[in-house]
């Protein structure tokens, strides 16, 4: 009896383990140019991103510059404000906003992310 419910238990465990490493490495991905996380690029991620530049709000967490960074230069500006803008006009731009992006690894491949 012990011995099933060890093996039950241990078998839970592990379909736990896995459900939280599917769960993360999909939150992990995002959508180039959406500020706000809702899944789409809309003028409002616009307004996010120059209400960071100005000052009025702040990315606490970084999740918002790492969504709207179009150009990767590790902090929001206007240049970013305006990438958004160029691609809601259907204008051309040399950054893939609006796709899915995975971050890149971290340095260690082994690392674990938090969850």
């Amino acid at each position: 009896m012990k011995k099933s419910f060890l093996v039950i238990l241990s078998a839970m465990l592990t379909v736990l383990c896995l459900v939280l490493m599917v769960t993360a490495a999909a939150a992990s991905t995002y959508v180039l140019g959406d500020a706000d996380g809702n899944g789409d690029v809309e003028v409002v991620d616009v307004v996010v991103v120059q209400r960071i530049v100005a000052d009025m709000i702040t990315d606490q967490d970084g999740s918002i510059t790492q969504r709207a960074d179009i150009d990767k230069s590790g902090e929001l500006e206007v240049t970013d404000a305006t990438l958004i803008q160029r691609y809601l006009a259907d204008m051309v731009t040399p950054y893939r906003i609006g796709d899915t992006v995975k971050p890149k690894p971290t340095s260690d491949p082994y690392e674990l992310p938090i969850v």
